[in-house]
């Protein structure tokens, strides 16, 4: 479950742009550039903090805040880029890839993590994923290839989503 947080709350409202910025400047203080944070669930948290703002409400992108996530995707840990690949099966993330904007923040965000990625699973889900299509994202948790394929790991980052 995504933490409640003030950046979550600001993102999910109707008039975040002009808000925002501060909200993000905190996720960044909080994530201490780039480093693993202590525990799994505090790093789950982070990241699909980080991904559901990221890919916007939407309605627009906030730029000021959007440049900071940006840095703070730039800066994941392995570990963490994992789950960022895998967050398409998290409900918060799946349930934001209904919207265009969305879906182009998700490929995007792919690219980055793409950039950042060296281990050769991690990799792989990303092209799978990109090799889907924008439109796509949003049934991507339901796609039984991209599923069967990826199911001991999404069960060992996701355990709380039934595949």
């Amino acid at each position: 479950m995504v933490p409640k947080n003030p950046v979550h709350n600001l993102d999910i409202s109707a008039n975040n742009f002009y808000s925002e910025p501060s909200y993000a400047k905190q996720l960044e203080r909080f994530s201490d550039g780039g480093i693993e944070l202590s525990s799994t669930s505090l790093n789950k948290k982070y990241v699909i903090t980080l991904i559901t703002v990221f890919l916007t409400n939407g309605s627009g992108t906030a730029w000021n805040a959007d440049a900071i996530y940006k840095r703070l995707l730039n800066q994941l840990t392995e570990n963490q880029i994992l789950l960022a690949a895998l967050s398409f099966v998290s409900e918060e993330v799946e349930s934001k890839l209904n919207w265009s904007l969305s879906q182009k923040k998700f490929s995007e965000m792919l690219d980055i993590l793409a950039d950042h990625a060296v281990g050769n699973k991690t990799l792989e889900i990303i092209r799978a994923l990109k090799n889907l299509g924008e439109q796509n994202y949003k049934v991507a948790s339901q796609n039984s290839t991209i599923t069967r394929q990826y199911t001991p790991l999404i069960k060992e980052y996701y355990p709380e989503v039934d595949m």
